[in-house]
């Protein structure tokens, strides 16, 4: 555990060090991309730290940055029309692919699969049939005012953490 913190400290400086120099103008990548990779590296290393453990929230949560990694570089990286249509079935798949790592690292939990399986089925269906439903749409709105705001969601998320624990203190 402490390797992966350590590991993740390192990340977390050269990811701040390479946005100051983007910034700065001394390397130009795009802060979707470096943030994209810190994202990716975090996953991975997460997941791989805490699999065949009993940490289900540390593998869920690894899993999910590793993914919006991937989204968020395959955003910035490619050209995708209509990226406003993408948000929610990218939030169900990737929401439903963390489950699925919850049941592949322990598979007596079949209600992983269950859950997995749903968000993953309802992730392609609106990706599939996303014109024809309206609900849809209000729905796609909620996400990308979820995901306009995920750095102040975490900035509270933090706050009740601290609060928790002082709390039980």
């Amino acid at each position: 555990m402490k390797n992966k913190q350590t590991i993740l400290s390192i990340i977390s400086i050269a990811a701040g060090f390479t946005l100051l120099l983007n910034y700065f103008g001394f390397v130009n990548i795009g802060e979707l991309k470096i943030i994209s990779i810190f994202l990716m590296l975090y996953g991975l290393i997460s997941v791989y730290a805490l699999f065949g453990s009993e940490r289900k929230g540390g593998i869920f949560f690894g899993s999910v940055c590793f993914l919006t990694g991937v989204m968020m570089f395959v955003s910035a990286t490619c050209e995708i029309l209509g990226k406003s249509k993408i948000a929610l079935p990218s939030m169900l798949l990737i929401t439903g692919s963390s489950f699925l790592m919850l049941f592949i690292d322990n598979n007596r939990e079949k209600a992983f699969l269950i859950i997995a399986s749903i968000l993953i089925f309802a992730g392609i269906f609106t990706t599939y049939f996303f014109e024809s439903i309206k609900i849809i749409f209000t729905a796609n709105r909620i996400a990308l005012q979820i995901l306009e705001y995920w750095h102040i969601i975490f900035i509270i998320a933090g706050i009740g953490v601290l609060l928790n624990k002082r709390k039980d203190n």
